[in-house]
Formats: structure tokens, sequence, C-alpha cells
């Protein structure tokens, strides 16, 4: 598990008779923030069944930051994460799962249990309660603190105003914006067409389609502006301005005739295509349909 330096705490006092304790009631000391190593997690407070804490850095002394910020001298945990209560053993902090699946932090006793803390005599004991017992557990202590802004987050590595325990795209060039799961259009290719959004010319391209380095497939573009898409073209680089049928052929009136007659369509797909369109008998009208 690793260890970082987070934001502050602290000043000093006496609770209720029990000197040795201190009121927290400013934020200018750092306490620890830890890391696990099997899962994204990186979490501040330590829990226990009624109290959430955190350790500082410099001492090693666990503060309570659930009501009353409070420290108490007589915890202490040292770099191998043992906690010793007046100097004897008395369990460990770990990431355990809690019952909704996640793993948070949490002041357990050597049998795996999580530990509770006396309010009155501030005295642990074992609760006897495993951490899959609990649910909806906190990671994160900074908001629990007196003033929320004077917490300063080292865990946010790319600097996107995005902690790293909630940014689902890390290493975010420093350039760009994000969106709140700290994601920049660069890391981002939302219709997945293996052009991220930043280069992506046409959004929302179709899956079973191939796009090209604009992000573009043959459905999202028409070339020769015929109106007619480059899939469905069946005569791309038709000339400006002129008539085109639905598959993007040109189309000319090469024959005379009335409003009445015969209409043929000459098209130059696969060879010579004729179609005889009987109209009526007052005349006929040819045209042609010339393709590249």
């Amino acid at each position: 598990m690793r260890r970082f330096h987070h934001c502050a705490v602290i000043t000093a006092s006496c609770l209720a008779g029990l000197c040795g304790l201190r009121f927290a009631a400013a934020q200018n000391l750092p306490w620890d923030v830890y890391a696990d190593p099997q899962s994204d997690s990186v979490c501040d407070l330590v829990n226990t069944t009624n109290v959430q804490l955190v350790v500082l850095t410099d001492t090693g002394e666990f503060v309570i930051v659930s009501g009353t910020d409070v420290i108490l001298s007589h915890l202490h945990v040292d770099a191998n994460l043992n906690v010793t209560f007046d100097d004897l053993p008395f369990g460990l902090i770990d990431f355990a799962e809690d019952g909704d699946g996640f793993r948070t932090l949490w002041w357990l006793t050597f049998q795996g249990t999580v530990v509770d803390l006396d309010t009155l005599t501030l005295e642990p004991s074992d609760s006897g309660r495993l951490p899959s017992e609990f649910h909806d557990v906190g990671c994160d202590a900074c908001s629990l603190y007196d003033d929320p802004t004077a917490c300063t987050s080292v865990l946010d590595e790319d600097a996107d105003g995005v902690p790293d325990e909630a940014d689902e795209c890390p290493n975010t060039p420093a350039d760009e914006s994000v969106d709140d799961f700290g994601c920049s259009c660069s890391q981002v290719d939302e219709d997945g067409d293996g052009i991220n959004d930043c280069d992506d010319d046409c959004s929302g391209t179709p899956l079973d389609e191939t796009a090209d380095s604009g992000g573009c497939s043959c459905s999202q573009l028409d070339d020769d502006n015929d109106g007619v898409n480059n899939c469905d073209d069946l005569c791309p680089n038709s000339a400006d301005g002129v008539d085109v049928d639905a598959d993007g052929c040109e189309v000319e009136t090469i024959g005379g005739g009335g409003n009445g007659g015969i209409s043929f369509a000459c098209g130059a797909t696969q060879g010579l295509t004729l179609s005889l369109t009987f109209v009526g008998l007052m005349g006929m009208r040819m045209r042609a349909r010339r393709g590249v």
C-alpha cells in the first residue's frame, strides 16, 4: 500500500479532562493518503464502526474527523500500518471490501474485524463485525474538515481538476479541458470508430462502417456534393449543378416529346441498361443517365 501526503489539520487542547488529546480546529498539518495495491481506491479516511479517522504524517497519530476533530495522541500508526494503543499492538489499517463491494480503508483487528472506538474514553475495542457488514463507507475525509477549500489534492497527477480516484482518463494533456470523469476529447471516442473526438469530423459513425482518418464513413460523406452519400453514389465526381437520380448519376433529356410518351433512362452501370416507361400515347421523351 502506498502512502501519500495530503491536505492539512490541527491545533491543541484537552477533551473532557483527557489531557494529551487535542482539538483539530484548523488545517495546517498534513495527513497521510493510502493507495490500495489491489484496486484503484485511494483513501485518507480510516473507518471504524462509529468514527472516521486520518493519520497525521509527522507523528502517525490518529485524528477523529467525524464530529469534533480530535487528535488521539495515545493511538499511533507506524510505517508498516500497524496500530498501537498506549504503545501496545492493536490491529492495523488496511483495505477491505465493504458490503457494496468497494474496497475502502479500515482499522482492523488482527482477526480482520472492524475496530470500535469508545467516544467517551476513546479506547478501542473489537466490534466483532466484518467490513462486509457495512454499506456506503466513506473514503475521502477532505469534505469533513472545517475548511474543505484548504485541501490541495496531491492525487490528481494529471492536474485536470478530477481526483485520481474518480479520474477515468489519466494523463490528460495539459491544454485540454475535461468532462466530469476527467476525460478530454483526445481521450474519448464516443462513436467507437477509432478516431478520438478531438480529431473526429463526423460524430455518430455507424458501428458497421469503416471511418477514414477524419473519423468519417462513406455514409457520412458526399464528396461530389450531389446529395447522395458516398456509400450509395454509383457515379462519384458528378459535375456541380447537374441533376442526379437516387444513385447519384446525372440525368439528361436526349429525346423530344410532349407531356406523354415513352421515357428512356440510360445508365452506365455494368454496361448499358435500358428501361421503358409507358406514359401515354401523345409523344415520347428519351432521357440518358450518364455515369463516370
